[in-house]
């Protein structure tokens, strides 16, 4: 990395796929599911077979700021507890607007999405936090809470939609 060959003190965050923008905000994986719900989708096509980690911005920002305060230098891998499939953060979303039982959820792979999302996706996306939690620095939550927590802050549905 070309920072570390330049300065001796630095912080670099690597975050998960992050969420936590706002409804206005985000342009990230949950705001999509959002976007097929109210535009009247009864089917999602979602990719099961790729493991990452959901990252809440709020958290990402608050760990990255205590961080920061122990002047402990170096490159942070920082997200969020656990790991999911897309497939997974879907199902979560569903379950938390109360709409797993008049929405489908189908398994797909990634070439679904090949002329919308041409760039290879590696298996694996999920970082390790070593360092963090080695150095008792992590706070991150589970990625499933601060979805919870994410999607009861706004009113995702729009009026047209019929709730669970």
């Amino acid at each position: 990395m070309i920072v570390n060959s330049y300065l001796s003190k630095y912080f670099v965050f690597r975050p998960g796929w992050m969420m936590g923008g706002s409804p206005r905000k985000d342009k990230k994986f949950v705001k999509k599911i959002i976007d097929q719900i109210n535009s009247g989708k009864k089917e999602l096509f979602v990719v099961r077979g790729k493991l990452g980690t959901p990252t809440y911005t709020h958290d990402f920002a608050n760990n990255m700021l205590e961080v920061i305060g122990t002047k402990f230098y170096g490159i942070y891998n920082m997200m969020c507890s656990g790991d999911a499939s897309r497939y997974d953060v879907a199902e979560e979303i569903l379950k938390c607007l109360n709409l797993q039982n008049s929405i489908k959820l189908s398994t797909v792979n990634s070439d679904f999405f090949n002329v919308e999302y041409f760039a290879r996706r590696p298996y694996l996306e999920k970082l390790i936090t070593l360092k963090l939690n080695v150095g008792g620095l992590s706070r991150m939550r589970q990625w499933s809470i601060c979805l919870k927590l994410y999607l009861s802050k706004y009113d995702w549905l729009e009026d047209r939609i019929v709730r669970g």
